[in-house]
């Protein structure tokens, strides 16, 4: 098992600076089917307008939520 580390974690976070805020996420590559998901799992998080901007911006890029954040690197 790898070893993570404070600056490892600010690596991490640092990397992912530009990339999209889904709430329930943890660093997976945003897809239409992700996107479709999470709006089901979070109905109140996913609004009409929410769902277009993110197809329209966000496709192909990590996806993270703020606890998500710190799981994407400790899984990873």
């Amino acid at each position: 098992m790898s070893t993570k580390t404070n600056t490892g974690l600010v690596a991490y976070c640092e990397a992912q600076l530009g990339n999209p805020y889904w709430w329930g996420t943890f660093g997976q590559i945003a897809t239409p089917v992700l996107l479709a998901d999470k709006a089901m799992q979070y109905p109140e998080r996913y609004s009409a307008a929410r769902q277009a901007t993110a197809k329209a911006k966000h496709m192909g890029k990590r996806a993270h939520d703020c606890n998500g954040l710190v799981k994407g690197y400790r899984w990873r």
